[in-house]
């Protein structure tokens, strides 16, 4: 059972639940009589309520398997997230104009029998992730195979486990896991172990010995993949000791995602334009704050480049306070002393990345994609980390898949970590993804975490 198809259950037991909660609460309600048309009297609109309770339920990371685990911070994220939909659907009932009905006990029941239902569905399927675990078997050991098998072992709700690791290499002293060497025993071992999957190191793909114990397998159900796409799909980032300058050649396509750039940059200017329209009648607001907290000017623009490296100016409110670089270019810190008390409240809640909306309308920047570094840092960082100027082969964004998996970045290991996500969705970039994207973006203005 592959990770897309676990989010799959997730949402349709999710849904279900919804749905369930609501007749139990008509039922109860009245008595134990539920027609058709008390039915379909209530859907539409509690229909629309559900859909706004999985927006929410996706934003609080319902569905992100790295959190599906029974532990405090679950049953702490279920009451928050039962207060926020609680919330929501007292506003659509009772805020919201035209509504046909106003369901005040149904409301209420449906809240609570729903919060129960939920809460158990979820604490059995994180339960049961660990216990139906699919057995998967690791060809090749190596640096990357023993931080897949970390991975793995820390999030068992993933529902993966190694069972065995062949490589005639290998130390077995040095693995918890069994490493067998004799490669022939392949197709036993698969049988014995129950496992349906083979992850193999991508440099073994270059062994006519491997490959043919691998081409036995064609007529068996077991999958096959390399670990770098294994690696992909579980972590959602690129590792980056693993590719070449052929993983971009057969993975990167300008031809292959025009179309979605294309409809991007629409829904960019359409956006960039309403957003300003709605955040400009702030700006004095935001000024004043800036002005009585501390000299300096109100805005604030700094070299960074774009598509392609060419370079633009990217406009913020300023957070740090007046000459912060008169000694040069300096990384920005978590708790930088040279951040303002407005500028902090700026950060945290991006505020002070509202101009950058004016860089989107001009086409320098999009909504969604690498974080727009500065020339000197890119010329630093390149230097030391591979493939780091590719980052440059889409638009800059205000958002990214980086900026909401990893948090604040300040030094060469966190810029090669990002780089893993950047490459990740320049490869993978979809509608699906970017909406994915500015939802965890505003999960972040929310809580004031990430980068």
């Amino acid at each position: 059972m592959n990770l897309k198809f676990r989010k799959i259950l997730l949402l349709l037991g999710d849904i279900s639940i919804f749905y369930i909660g609501l007749y139990l609460a008509l039922l109860l309600r009245h008595r134990g009589n539920v027609d058709a048309q008390l039915w379909n009297e209530h859907l539409p609109d509690f229909s629309i309520v559900f859909l706004l309770w999985i927006t929410i339920l996706y934003i609080a990371d319902f569905y992100n398997l790295k959190y599906a685990k029974n532990n405090q911070n679950f049953i702490i994220r279920t009451v928050g997230s039962a207060t926020i939909l609680t919330t929501i659907s007292l506003a659509y009932f009772y805020i919201t104009p035209n509504i046909a009905i106003t369901p005040k006990t149904v409301l209420a029941l449906d809240i609570i029998i729903t919060t129960i239902l939920l809460t158990l569905w979820r604490l059995i399927y994180n339960a049961r992730a660990k216990t139906n675990a699919s057995n998967i078997i690791v060809l090749g050991h190596s640096q990357d195979s023993e931080l897949l098998l970390q991975d793995i072992q820390t999030n068992p709700q993933w529902g993966f486990n190694i069972v065995a690791i062949f490589d005639e290499k290998a130390t077995p002293e040095l693995s918890p896991i069994p490493i067998l060497s004799d490669i022939t025993k392949l197709k036993e071992t698969l049988t014995t172990s129950e496992a349906r999957m083979v992850v193999v190191d991508d440099k073994l793909y270059q062994s006519p010995e491997h490959i043919e114990e691998l081409f036995e397998l064609l007529d068996t159900t077991v999958s096959i993949l390399p670990l770098t796409s294994f690696y992909e799909e579980i972590a959602h980032k690129i590792p980056l000791n693993k590719i070449t300058k052929a993983w971009f050649l057969e993975n990167i396509s300008q031809h292959k995602y025009s179309s979605h750039d294309r409809l991007q940059r629409l829904f960019d200017i359409i956006l960039a334009i309403i957003s300003i329209a709605i955040t400009i009648p702030f700006y004095p607001l935001i000024a004043i704050a800036i002005k009585l907290d501390s000299a300096g000017p109100v805005f604030y623009s700094q070299k960074r480049l774009g598509f392609l490296g060419k370079p633009f100016y990217m406009f913020k409110f300023r957070t740090m306070i007046d000459n912060a670089e008169k000694n040069g270019p300096q990384w920005a810190k978590v708790n930088d002393s040279r951040i303002t008390r407005i500028g902090k409240f700026l950060r945290k809640t991006r505020i002070d990345e509202l101009p950058q909306m004016f860089n989107i309308l001009s086409g320098e920047m999009s909504f969604i994609g690498p974080r727009a570094e500065r020339p000197e840092f890119i010329e630093q960082l390149e230097k030391q980390i591979p493939f780091y100027r590719q980052r440059l082969l889409i638009k800059p964004g205000a958002s990214g898949w980086a900026q909401v998996n990893y948090k604040y970045g300040a030094s060469v290991e966190d810029a090669l970590e990002k780089l893993q996500y950047d490459l990740y969705y320049i490869k993978n970039r979809n509608w699906y993804l970017d909406i994915s994207i500015v939802l965890k973006t505003i999960r972040i203005m929310m809580t004031g975490a990430g980068n």
